[in-house]
């Protein structure tokens, strides 16, 4: 997991030189390793205009996908997600269709 964090910290890093550098897009803002259910997951903060996404990322011990689903809880907007072996999870209080574009950047590939 922490791993992922250094690698999405590269990837989605929001300097000059990336080429998701703008502020349209997503920027990490932070990230650690945690726990859910006694599970090592990345734990990861992205900023988007004023909004905060949390993503928890794990590996699915698999190559199973499962396309996204979408839920909403006490006012916020759930999604997850397994794709090439890890399973995603992104909630914020952005609506739907932008946790999509959110999904979408994250799994473009880099360059």
């Amino acid at each position: 997991a922490s791993a992922y964090v250094r690698g999405q910290s590269n990837h989605l890093s929001g300097n000059k030189n990336s080429p998701y550098s703008d502020p349209k897009d997503f920027l990490i803002i932070g990230g650690r390793l945690d726990y859910v259910n006694r599970r090592a997951v990345a734990a990861l903060a992205y900023q988007h205009r004023k909004h905060v996404i949390n993503l928890y990322v794990w590996p699915t011990g698999g190559r199973d996908e499962a396309p996204a689903r979408e839920k909403s809880r006490q006012g916020y907007n759930v999604m997850h997600w397994t794709e090439q072996g890890m399973t995603y999870w992104a909630v914020s209080d952005l609506n739907q269709d932008e946790l999509g574009q959110f999904r979408a950047t994250l799994l473009r590939p880099p360059g």
